[in-house]
């Protein structure tokens, strides 16, 4: 039996919230298996059921077949957290470490929040996709209920389970942990008000269903979508229009105008770029790499179309509502106030640095001009060997394109 074909068993039981028997099927099949997703499944399941010895040896475990597992970093933390315990140190620093090259990030984040560094961000639409939002409706719920608000921690899951995407394991975990929730309530509850909460509950399920529907049919669209986008033999023009309607299905993640942005950049539609940047950076999110991507994007585009006094103050902006140092500086190299040899020399030691200072230092010289400077800009920025970024494809398409004979 292939492992997709494991998985669809393990999910069919979850989907009806048979938790006891989807986690026996996922531990049939991962004791036979070292298969990472079945493993995690096992884990995952674990969590469902409240056997948080279980999850742990399951998670540990993922860890140890693949080490650079981000979500299974970030459960073995919020184990501890839920037991109320320090637990491991390492796994809370390892978390509180990661930053904008992480493509782990976000559970970066949300450890920060369990660990009141930060405040959770308010509002329905709080992250930059589906499975961002169901995570920090998560986490609210799983703080609540840890206070003994019970009420508060079933809206939270509620919100969870109705913002999780087709593909998202914190899609199970809320919905297991809502269906716990409301086994308490009832229990508590006296005859007389049975009635109207099972009804509550009744109008939810109706509402969750018909989100739940949605999410499955367009889930196979969007994988299919995805996939083709990420396909760097399909030319720019053409990965636009799958963008297009990627943003139609999936209107919540906000992620994909990042993708739009660059693509944008790629065919020379600078005034499409220059908007869809602005687009973005007009979402009041976190401070993450998409951010500072495109609030870095948004001077350089201003720079290579002949607006450089608006370019300088955008830089300026940007400098000033910039946490992170790392572009900072490559603001300040921009701008003037800080050499371009110290900026490369200070980049040395990470191959994202090395991207993401050529590239703009690259589009930088374009925009004053310099087309030879920009290509050899460029070039250094591929011995980055960063191609999974996408500074990096937009690197050689800047080469391609600085190359093309031009008709006067």
């Amino acid at each position: 039996m292939s492992i997709d074909a494991k998985m669809k068993r393990i999910i069919e039981a979850a989907e009806h919230r048979q938790w006891h028997k989807a986690r026996q099927a996922a531990e049939d099949e991962a004791q036979a298996s070292q298969d990472p997703s079945l493993i995690m499944a096992a884990a995952m399941l674990h969590i469902c059921t409240e056997d948080l010895r279980g999850a742990k040896q399951r998670f540990v475990q993922a860890r140890s077949v693949d080490s650079t597992n981000g979500l299974a970093l970030f459960m073995l933390y919020l184990i501890d957290w839920m037991q109320s315990r320090p637990g491991n140190d390492a796994y809370r620093e390892q978390l509180l470490a990661l930053d904008w090259r992480s493509a782990h990030e976000f559970y970066g984040y949300l450890t920060q929040i369990l660990e009141k560094r930060i405040a959770l961000p308010a509002g329905p639409q709080r992250g930059y996709s589906a499975r961002e939002n169901s995570w920090l409706h998560y986490i609210e719920g799983l703080q609540a209920r840890k206070q003994g608000n019970a009420s508060e921690a079933q809206t939270s899951l509620e919100a969870a389970v109705l913002a999780a995407d087709g593909n998202s394991w914190v899609y199970y975990l809320a919905l297991s942990a809502l269906d716990r929730i409301r086994e308490n309530q009832l229990a508590l509850l006296e005859p007389s008000d049975r009635k109207r909460y099972v009804s509550a509950i009744a109008d939810f399920e109706h509402r969750h269903f018909a989100v739940r529907e949605k999410r499955l049919a367009d889930r196979d669209e969007l994988g299919v979508l995805t996939a083709k986008l990420n396909q760097k033999s399909i030319l720019p023009e053409e990965r636009r229009k799958l963008l297009r309607r990627l943003r139609e299905i999936d209107p919540e993640n906000v992620n994909l105008i990042v993708a739009q942005v660059f693509l944008d950049l790629m065919v020379e539609s600078w005034n499409q770029a220059l908007n869809n940047a602005h687009a973005y950076l007009a979402f009041r999110g976190r401070e993450n790499q998409g951010r500072l991507q495109i609030g870095l994007l948004a001077p350089e585009i201003l720079h290579k179309m002949g607006s450089d006094d608006a370019a300088r103050q955008a830089l300026i902006d940007f400098r000033k509502q910039t946490v992170n140092d790392w572009y900072r500086r490559i603001a300040a190299t921009l701008l003037g106030t800080m050499g371009e040899s110290a900026l490369l020399k200070a980049a040395a030691g990470s191959p994202e640095c090395v991207l993401t200072a050529r590239t703009a230092l690259g589009f930088w010289a374009e925009g004053i001009g310099d087309a030879n400077g920009a290509v050899l800009h460029y070039r250094e920025a591929l011995g980055s060997y960063m191609d999974e970024m996408p500074e990096y494809e937009f690197a050689v398409r800047r080469i391609q394109s600085l190359r093309r004979p031009r008709s006067d």
